[in-house]
């Protein structure tokens, strides 16, 4: 099976708060798309950072937790912590699309796995969405170090359920793929590509990094054979440069999809 929940960890009703996107960040209006309670009811919660008052959505539900489970994906072991049955399955269904090379890297260097929590991020920072390659461990949360896994919200994993995948978990797998060595980087790119992808905003982050991390995940997504994931994105004003041919020609010259991949996976990258 390609998800085995641990022994003794049997689901059990915990509270939680999954976060949506405000379909208008700058006016601070509330997401359009339904919440776990079906309706497009968010509370509101407003948190200073970056000094300037930022709006977070979310609706609190109780959901059936699996403490611990591991999830078997292109011949590596995932472990999950956190996680309903249906949010697994989005899980397997992402890691699926991520090349054994790339997971290998990913268990090296986060051998925690992945926590799926109700926020990511600290004070200023908090978001009920997205997800975090944490720098520090959490003492509250006993079971994981954050610094060896990723966080990812229920959240992130309500937005795109209907695609049948988690884009931020491939987002966040990417910041694996930039840690020393790096196997994606801006080097392939054209100056003026890079310098225009380094200075794009793509979340709550600033890093230059961000938008390099989309262009992993874009490229991960036209991998795959589903239509609606392999064109996720597309004809996205804000995605264009994250996603064009050029973008993935150059993506194709790093190692991550040059030296690190068979020719089978290779293949699955190909122009079409």
């Amino acid at each position: 099976m390609s998800i085995r929940i641990e022994p003794y960890m049997h689901a059990h009703p915990v509270p939680v708060r999954v976060g949506g996107y405000a379909s208008n960040p700058a006016r601070g209006t509330a997401p359009r798309y339904a919440g776990p309670d079906g309706s497009t009811h968010w509370q509101v919660e407003a948190r200073r950072g970056g000094g300037r008052l930022r709006t977070l959505y979310f609706q609190e539900e109780v959901f059936d937790i699996i403490p611990c489970a591991r999830i078997h994906a292109n011949t590596h072991d995932v472990p999950v912590y956190g996680a309903t049955l249906s949010e697994l399955r989005l899980i397997n269904h992402t890691l699926k699309l991520v090349p054994p090379a790339h997971l290998a890297r990913l268990i090296q260097r986060k051998p925690e796995g992945i926590n799926v929590a109700s926020t990511s991020g600290r004070a200023g920072s908090l978001s009920y969405t997205g997800g975090l390659n944490a720098m520090a461990d959490d003492a509250e949360t006993w079971h994981f170090n954050e610094r060896l896994g990723l966080i990812l919200t229920h959240g992130a994993l309500w937005r795109h359920r209907g695609m049948g995948i988690c884009p931020a978990l491939i987002h966040e797998i990417g910041h694996v793929m930039t840690h020393r060595p790096p196997l994606i980087s801006y080097r392939p790119f054209p100056q003026t590509r890079a310098e225009a992808l380094a200075g794009t905003r793509v979340s709550r982050n600033p890093g230059r990094l961000e938008a390099l991390c989309n262009c992993y995940m874009y490229m991960i997504c036209y991998g795959a054979e589903a239509p609606a994931v392999h064109a996720f994105g597309a004809g996205g004003r804000h995605q264009r440069l994250q996603r064009d041919a050029l973008t993935r020609q150059a993506m194709r010259a790093t190692p991550a999809f040059s030296t690190a991949l068979d020719t089978r996976w290779r293949t699955r990258f190909d122009e079409r």
